[in-house]
């Protein structure tokens, strides 16, 4: 989900970027994995590319609490638009780190999970730009137009994670890659192994109760339960 202008909140009162492209995320892989896990014992490996950006070093704090706020956190609300999305590029990085240190401890070792910014790319997905900058908004997609990525290199870091052999062989899992197929740091806050089970646990609260507490019976997802996610600053 790109930015979204006016600020809202899913059905369970989860501020909606958030929820789309974090709790999204966390529950579908969840219960791919079996299947994840069937494929890699009967074809050698597995692999999930998650899409993050850039953007998300411009969120520098986490706090659980402000995930369910009826209203926008910052101001003006153009800022807060962004700084949404921001966030939200920060969960994924940080439940990528999750997701591959589960599962090497659950001995899922061949499935690979890592996360990716595929660039700056000119297209209608860049209009929300528009609306919350007027011209200069619009003069971002043009500028990217000339020093940003084309859609072959914006695919093609997705298309090395999912189908590269390099990526078994250099065993990366867990990892922030930039355009194109190259392994980057993200911020520390995006580096917190702590913040990073938190929100694991946060998240698998939140999905048990829509879902119900045996949406996922495997150890892999259960003793994060009863976890109490705390606030973490870069």
């Amino acid at each position: 989900m790109p930015f979204q202008v006016e600020y809202t909140n899913s059905p369970q009162g989860i501020e909606t970027v958030f929820a789309a492209n974090v709790l999204g995320h966390f529950t579908l892989v969840n219960l791919l994995l079996p299947l994840l896990e069937k494929t890699a014992e009967q074809y050698g490996d597995a692999r999930v590319a998650l899409a993050s950006s850039s953007l998300h070093a411009g969120c520098q704090e986490l706090n659980f609490d402000l995930l369910e706020s009826k209203e926008p956190v910052k101001t003006p609300k153009e800022i807060d638009s962004c700084w949404r999305y921001c966030r939200s590029k920060l969960g994924v990085i940080l439940l990528t780190h999750e997701f591959a240190r589960r599962l090497d401890k659950k001995g899922a070792d061949k499935v690979f999970v890592n996360t990716y910014f595929p660039g700056n790319i000119p297209t209608d997905a860049m209009t929300p730009w528009k609306e919350l900058f007027g011209p200069f908004g619009a003069m971002l997609k043009t500028a990217f137009m000339f020093i940003g990525q084309n859609l072959k290199d914006a695919s093609a870091t997705a298309i090395y994670l999912s189908t590269s052999p390099e990526v078994v062989k250099k065993n990366e899992k867990g990892k922030y890659f930039i355009p194109i197929g190259t392994e980057d740091k993200p911020t520390p806050l995006a580096q917190d192994a702590d913040l990073a089970r938190n929100l694991w646990a946060w998240c698998d609260d939140k999905v048990s109760k829509t879902l119900g507490k045996d949406w996922l019976t495997e150890e892999f997802t259960a003793p994060s339960r009863g976890v109490e996610p705390k606030t973490f600053n870069a």
